[in-house]
């Protein structure tokens, strides 16, 4: 008799295919996050025990790529040296076996042309604006930063573009 009473009956729960957070919920999880970061300790730079902040490695780094393209410029004004150096020569072996000097002074333009054209940037525009666009969104939201998607689809469209209008050019 009061055993059908004391079964336990079962129990039926719907899921919903779809969870949403609210903003609200998803900023105060952002805020635990960076206060737990906070409390960690923070990897030291050098002898003292100084944290490493961004702006850190980003003078950290702009400092390597100054020294890098500093010595670019010093190999590629030493190898401009040289073949000055060599057509000098050669103008001095063409001079005494009466050949034009005017000629060689034209070959020594031309060599400089064609290494200054070398070393041209040849970056489109439009590709670096985007890319500017791509930086100042993610700076904009630094929290939010999948916020950025579109503009790095167009990025990279525009790469794609820029790789195909290279390669049909050549």
């Amino acid at each position: 008799m009061g055993g059908r009473q004391s079964t336990p009956a079962d129990m039926v729960i719907y899921n919903e295919p779809h969870i949403r957070f609210s903003h609200g919920l998803v900023d105060k999880l952002q805020q635990e996050l960076q206060k737990e970061r906070a409390k960690k300790p923070q990897p030291t730079v050098g002898k003292g025990n100084e944290p490493i902040l961004p702006e850190d490695i980003e003078n950290i780094v702009q400092a390597r790529v100054e020294r890098e393209l500093n010595r670019i410029r010093e190999r590629d004004e030493e190898i401009q040296r040289r073949v000055e150096v060599e057509l000098v020569k050669r103008r001095a072996f063409i001079d005494d076996h009466g050949i034009n000097a005017i000629v060689t002074e034209q070959d020594i333009k031309e060599l400089n042309l064609r290494i200054e054209r070398k070393y041209e940037n040849k970056i489109p525009i439009e590709l670096i604006e985007q890319q500017k666009a791509i930086i100042s969104c993610y700076k904009n939201n630094s929290t939010h930063t999948l916020d950025c998607w579109e503009e790095v689809q167009q990025f990279k469209r525009k790469v794609q573009d820029t790789i195909l209008e290279y390669v049909t050019s050549n």
